[in-house]
């Protein structure tokens, strides 16, 4: 029930409300989306050329990676939208230490 509750609080807060909106107009808009996509394909392609092992292969896609998410990141609403993101990532982590504290004493 505690943890219903907390999850709860979390995805009622005013950040997560904030992320939603912007996940919204992103979403919304498909020249955004089309960049989006294509910088996730550039990152699969980036970590199957890295697993292989080939640092040949998987050191132009990481610099064409690097690129498009600049190019991406560059959009305003794009940039509000990561660092909402990195916002509720340090909740959620800060969170989890108070979770880890309470538990270990």
């Amino acid at each position: 029930m505690a943890g219903e509750r907390l999850i709860a609080m979390i995805a009622d807060s005013d950040l997560v409300a904030r992320l939603r909106t912007q996940a919204a107009t992103i979403s919304a808009d498909d020249r955004t989306m089309a960049r989006f996509s294509a910088l996730l394909d550039l990152q699969k392609r980036f970590v199957k050329a890295s697993s292989n092992g080939s640092a040949t292969r998987a050191e132009p896609i990481g610099r064409e990676y690097r690129v498009a998410l600049e190019a991406l990141i560059d959009a305003p609403i794009v940039a509000d939208y990561l660092a909402l993101v990195d916002e509720l990532d340090d909740v959620v982590q800060e969170v989890t230490a108070i979770l880890n504290e309470g538990i270990a004493r």
